[in-house]
């Protein structure tokens, strides 16, 4: 009799190889978030960064296309904490203008690139508004200039909204109501059209003191986003405060269809990370795959040029690290950890963009203790093409007890959730393990090697 097994084999080449730190900026004090963009329409990538100790933004341009930057350029030194910004055309005169979030007021501002060459004028007041957690921006009424989305909350209850650029120049009408909530508060939306019929849905996460529930608003037209769809709903049996901490929509299994990526905070129980699979290009996604429980993503990008989507990471416990996750099937299931680099000190932001102009994409690492904003260059394929496989049989399944794993890779832990993303116990990391306490279900297995890897695997209990 053949068993149902799960099996994993995954052969791989190394393909992206990070060289040692450069450093751009170490001499302006408490660096917290760090942009790629070319600023100065000469078509290589400028670097802007937010400091904490003056309050200032500021870029460093890229003065020969190959990584060679400029000392810091002050953009506004106005006494504001900037909660998020961005960079496009407001006034339609074909340059990256600036678009902030300031605090203490909340504010919306933008700062208009006065000649295309990264000199920049005054701040002009778009809104001034309690509460707002966040914005995006987007032509809504489809009239070729850029509006505002944005959510707000007083703590008890939320809404979206939006601002209309009236003129294409960068003046804004009066705020309007898109979704109203009654008791909850509204992750930062995500537009995206999630149905495929041509118009931009939202994408965010339902946030009160119940659990999390993810959720896009389908766009019905004439500016109507009534209609809700539920993607998942997390759930606990001992606390009501799992809440979404990170939310992106992205093909995570390169089927050509985009998932649901999540990342949770649980106060009971350890962060999740993991995505809905789409099911179809109408909206429609499966239950929650747990990628790995252990590390937090700040980027999605496909490092090592291969065609899937790869994580990029850091860590600051036990020592500081910025990492990237190889994405070694293509299919969401199997990772490995990648050292970038430890030569930094409390990092705080990491990003990716090609800053030498070879095709590949660098890392962009921001680091708040040691003051440095520095960058890693991508160097390609390796001389020396490291081979791995690594295989996994869990057997068998279904199972009422007992479940078996071989494995050619010793292992570092073996944790088991449920379809709703709890964790519900670690095994020794041995070849044989028992599972008859558990109501029968089906359950996820988390596996992790000693030397990083890490696989997803199903078992049902009966």
């Amino acid at each position: 009799m053949v068993s149902l097994a799960a099996l994993l084999c995954c052969l791989f080449n190394v393909q992206a190889q990070f060289g040692e730190q450069l450093i751009i900026s170490d001499d302006l004090d408490a660096p917290y978030q760090s942009y790629p963009v070319d600023l100065d329409n000469d078509s290589d990538i400028d670097i802007v960064t937010l400091f904490g100790g003056d309050y200032s933004i500021r870029w460093m341009k890229n003065l020969d296309g190959k990584g060679n930057f400029s000392d810091p350029l002050l953009i506004n030194a106005t006494q504001f904490v900037y909660l998020d910004i961005d960079f496009l055309d407001i006034d339609s005169d074909g340059d990256k203008d600036i678009l902030f979030l300031g605090n203490n007021p909340r504010k919306l501002i933008w700062i208009e690139n006065l000649d295309g060459l990264g000199n920049f004028g005054s701040e002009q007041l778009i809104l001034e508004i309690d509460f707002i957690t966040s914005y995006n921006t987007l032509d809504f009424d489809d009239d070729g200039d850029f509006d505002i989305l944005f959510n707000t909350t007083d703590t008890f209850s939320g809404e979206i909204m939006w601002i209309e650029n009236m003129d294409g120049l960068g003046s804004f009408g009066a705020p309007i109501s898109l979704i109203d909530g009654i008791d909850v508060e509204f992750f930062e939306p995500i537009l995206e059209d999630i149905d495929n019929d041509g118009d931009l849905d939202i994408l965010t996460s339902l946030e009160s003191y119940s659990p999390s529930i993810v959720v896009w608003y389908e766009n019905s037209g004439n500016v109507s986003f009534d209609i809700e769809h539920v993607i998942h709903e997390f759930q606990t049996f001992v606390s009501d405060f799992t809440t979404i901490v990170d939310l992106k929509y992205v093909d995570v299994d390169l089927d050509g269809k985009k998932d649901v990526y999540f990342e949770t905070y649980h106060d009971d129980f350890d962060n999740i990370t993991g995505w809905c699979k789409a099911l179809n290009e109408q909206g429609d996604f499966d239950f929650p795959e747990i990628l790995d429980n252990l590390f937090m993503v700040f980027a999605n990008y496909d490092l090592d040029d291969d065609g899937d989507v790869d994580f990029l990471s850091y860590t600051r416990l036990p020592e500081p690290l910025i990492f990237w996750r190889e994405n070694l099937d293509g299919l969401g299931a199997s990772f490995i950890q990648r050292q970038i680099s430890t030569e930094i000190d409390r990092p705080i932001d990491v990003d990716a963009a090609d800053f030498d102009g070879d095709g590949l994409l660098d890392v962009l690492s921001t680091s708040t203790d040691d003051s440095k904003v520095a960058w890693y260059k991508n160097t390609g394929i390796l001389d020396v093409v490291e081979n791995v496989a690594f295989s996994i049989n869990m057997y068998p399944n279904p199972t009422s007890s007992i479940v078996y794993l071989n494995t050619n890779e010793p292992l570092a832990s073996i944790v088991m959730y449920n379809v709703l993303g709890t964790k519900i116990k670690s095994f020794p990391t041995t070849s044989q393990f028992d599972i008859s306490e558990v109501p029968s279900g089906l359950y996820f297995f988390n596996i992790k090697t000693v030397s990083g890897l890490v696989s997803t695997q199903k078992i049902i209990k009966k």
